[in-house]
């Protein structure tokens, strides 16, 4: 068995993931000590990978020719609410703030893009130079943290004012170096 926590809300409540002995991957989240597990139906793979106080978890699933499909999940209703920002491939919905704002990131071509939706309203994002950006975090301001690569760098990133003017912050630990 392999579990991997990613994510907590300000309640305590944890949610991640876990694999069985036969490899297949289903999201969880602790509610309030109790462990539920999730997976999307005819799914190969489920991951929770944010979740609010409110009780909504983000996450995504992959199908059987492993394409990832971006979800909500409600804790009161058990019910997936897909994320899909339009003309979005492979989308991973990465973070969910108390707002029920997501942020998360899908594939376009070669390249991945970063997503705010809000409110079923969705914006795009690129980190500056990269054609990979990865959105991973976002706070009730809808300030969003991330990655973006360049060339064979990675760069942690924060976007502020993701929906008016947007602003980068790289963020690179000084002993960080290039792999």
């Amino acid at each position: 068995m392999q579990t991997q926590v990613t994510c907590i809300d300000n309640l305590g409540n944890t949610g991640g993931f876990w694999v069985d002995n036969k490899g297949v991957t289903r999201g969880f989240i602790e509610w309030n000590g109790v462990f539920t597990s999730y997976a999307y139906p005819k799914s190969k793979m489920t991951q929770i990978l944010g979740l609010n106080d409110d009780g909504t978890a983000a996450g995504f699933y992959t199908n059987k020719k492993d394409v990832a499909f971006g979800f909500t999940l409600g804790q009161a209703s058990g019910t997936f609410t897909p994320v899909s920002p339009p003309g979005a491939s492979n989308v991973t919905a990465a973070a969910i703030n108390n707002n029920g704002d997501v942020a998360g990131f899908y594939a376009s071509g070669s390249a991945m893009i970063g997503f705010l939706d809000k409110g079923g309203k969705f914006s795009t994002f690129s980190y500056p130079g990269s054609n990979m950006t990865m959105a991973l975090g976002i706070n009730i301001k809808d300030a969003i943290v991330g990655a973006g690569s360049i060339s064979s760098a990675m760069h942690g990133f924060l976007l502020q004012n993701p929906l008016k003017k947007a602003m980068f912050t790289s963020i690179d630990d000084p002993k960080g170096v290039v792999v």
